[in-house]
């Protein structure tokens, strides 16, 4: 790999890391300004309806672009393949859609496009985590990252499996916001990670 590619690389990796915190910022700021909404029960898209509702639009396409970002850098670094790449990039297209469908709120009116809110949100994060998953026993296989960002990587991806097979029961507990944030910020630190630790593979 050439200075300039690298270089550019290196950008890609600053950005996407950058926009992985405002993303966070900004879910922290809309929990203070909507205080209407529980973090604990309230999914967090739930605030991409009344006051501020911009602001979670934003985020929406914020979280597709630092994906799509971090796919380039993971395609082009040999850790995202084929399969795992299609996932990846589904992930991203799907999170930046949400912007432009609203979701149905508990208390307000419904919409007619609170159906497709949940079928894209429900795709993306389905994909994201077998995505993460693989792509995390790819970069231990691969020998991509050091022993430990590796290791970490499995965890974090694994951790992201598990808080999403617990968002079902999660809605009885009246804890389902609280598990979709762990779920979300289980994929954004693996995102950041993975794009900071890992290298380009030898071809």
């Amino acid at each position: 790999m050439n200075v300039a590619v690298r270089s550019r690389e290196r950008v890609l990796v600053v950005i996407t890391i950058a926009l992985v915190v405002v993303y966070v910022l900004i879910d922290v700021a809309l929990g203070i300004l909507r205080p209407d909404y529980s973090i604990v029960s309230d999914f967090e898209s739930d605030y991409g309806r009344g006051r501020f509702a911009w602001l979670m639009d934003v985020n929406f396409v914020i979280r597709g672009v630092l994906s799509a970002l971090a796919l380039i850098v993971l395609v082009r670094r040999g850790v995202a393949r084929s399969w795992t790449t299609a996932l990846f990039g589904i992930w991203a297209v799907s999170s930046a859609l949400l912007a432009f469908f609203p979701t149905d709120v508990a208390g307000l009116p419904r919409v007619p496009s609170g159906p497709v809110h949940l079928a894209l949100a429900f795709i993306g994060f389905v994909a994201v985590a077998i995505a993460t998953l693989a792509m995390s026993f790819a970069v231990i296989r691969r020998q991509a990252a050091s022993q430990g960002s590796a290791v970490g990587l499995l965890v974090v991806a694994s951790l992201g499996i598990v808080f999403l097979l617990a968002l079902g029961g999660a809605v009885a507990w009246q804890a389902s916001g609280m598990v979709e944030r762990l779920f979300l910020l289980s994929q954004l630190v693996w995102t950041a990670w993975a794009v900071a630790a890992t290298h380009p593979l030898e071809r």
